[in-house]
């Protein structure tokens, strides 16, 4: 059973982020991030569709598109970190960052004077992170995680009164992810390769858009059932292998209103249900059936999302804007904390602008800083061999951002 005992310890990073709270990933758009997604849901412009699917009810007449490309650069260290076996040595710290890169795409085509039919291709769930040293104490814990989704989500908005949108849409998801974990001397990586075909979920919205500049939106995104099914692998072992991980809930409800001719102040609130992440069995096919081979105790609570922001209008076409954000993580107690993803409690703080270059063409710039919380991690193994993991976790995250608004 040494393949059971390998593969098992590896799996329990079954999942991970990048920036945001839980896996999530919240930089889908260049123009939001700059005023800290405050506004996020109440149709800015066409990337806010991610958050409310009735935001593609502004799409000017013909067809449009929206696309946003992100570098992310965290430093993320795991100190001090030791177990309660005295056979498992090695460095006590270890840097697990990665630079990460992110895109999004929105189209948009007018149909008439009150339908819109809208399509986004963005990846709403990842990871990316990596040990520098595979030899370090809490390599049997986890040393490296990939996750990477695909959302491609379809929506129909329709203007049912003057300045009312309402919109709904399918959701269409694939979810892959790869996890490494050392050996217990410091040698070969075991590993789990998991993926899905397609899972299926759907989003709907209302936006109440004013002419003088005022608007309200309320977005709502399910969650998505994936069937992961992959490969679990140790040295001189394989065996297939088998996960079912369950997307958050993710309601939004943001307003900008107007505070003079060129000047308006936005808001957000969102709330994920990330109680959904609780226990996660991992199984492998035998004769005799499915067998479960670890159990993922992950235990979240439910995220939340707060920001403020403010835009102005410099001029005809220069707007620039900057923002603040609190975002509670569903990672609240050391038990919970994953090695790969040491999450915390965390604040945003953006600056960004649009220059609007041409009628048919917008360029957005954002910059975006986070400070995490100081966080521990306290963690058994997926098997629950009994070996515990103490770690203490410094992160922070610098994310740059780069957008296009064209017109057709």
């Amino acid at each position: 059973m040494r393949f059971v005992v390998c593969v098992a310890v590896c799996t329990c990073a079954g999942s991970g982020v990048v920036a945001a709270g839980g896996f999530a990933v919240r930089e889908q758009s260049a123009s939001l991030m700059g005023s800290a997604f405050a506004g996020a849901a109440a149709g800015i412009d066409l990337s806010s569709s991610f958050w409310n699917p009735a935001a593609f009810g502004i799409a000017e007449n013909g067809f449009s598109t929206q696309s946003a490309y992100a570098l992310i650069t965290a430093s993320t260290e795991l100190n001090n970190a030791r177990t309660d076996s005295p056979f498992v040595t090695g460095p006590a710290s270890t840097d697990i960052d990665k630079v990460g890169y992110l895109s999004s795409t929105y189209g948009a085509y007018r149909i008439n004077e009150t339908l819109v039919l809208g399509a986004s291709i963005t990846a709403p769930f990842g990871l990316a992170t990596e040990a520098d040293d595979y030899r370090y104490a809490g390599r049997l814990h986890g040393v490296a995680g990939d996750m990477m989704t695909l959302n491609v989500s379809p929506s129909l908005a329709y203007e049912i009164a003057p300045g009312v949108h309402i919109a709904g849409g399918l959701q269409f998801e694939y979810m892959k992810f790869k996890l490494w974990t050392g050996s217990f001397f410091p040698g070969p990586t075991s590993s789990i390769k998991l993926e899905d075909d397609l899972g299926v979920g759907y989003t709907a919205g209302i936006l109440l858009k004013q002419a003088h500049g005022s608007s309200i939106g309320l977005g709502f995104r399910s969650s998505i059932r994936h069937e992961l099914e992959g490969d679990l692998n140790a040295p001189g072992d394989s065996a297939p292998g088998a996960a079912t991980v369950e997307t958050p809930e993710m309601v939004t409800l943001s307003l900008v209103q107007a505070l003079g001719p060129d000047v308006r102040a936005l808001g957000t609130v969102e709330w994920s249900n990330w109680s959904r992440i609780g226990e996660i069995p991992v199984t492998t096919a035998t004769p005799l059936g499915a067998v479960q081979v670890g159990l993922l105790e992950a235990n979240w609570q439910d995220g939340w999302f707060v920001s403020g922001g403010v835009e102005y209008d410099h001029s005809s076409v220069l707007t620039v804007r900057a923002g603040v954000a609190w975002e509670k993580s569903p990672i609240q107690d050391a038990s919970q904390r994953l090695p790969v993803l040491p999450d915390s409690n965390r604040v945003w703080t953006t600056i960004g602008g649009s220059y609007k270059y041409s009628h048919a063409t917008t360029i957005d710039v954002s910059y975006a800083h986070i400070f995490f919380d100081d966080a521990h991690l306290t963690r058994d193994t997926l098997n629950q061999a009994g070996l515990m993991l103490d770690a203490d976790v410094d992160n922070s995250a610098d994310i740059f951002s780069f957008g296009v608004r064209t017109l057709w």
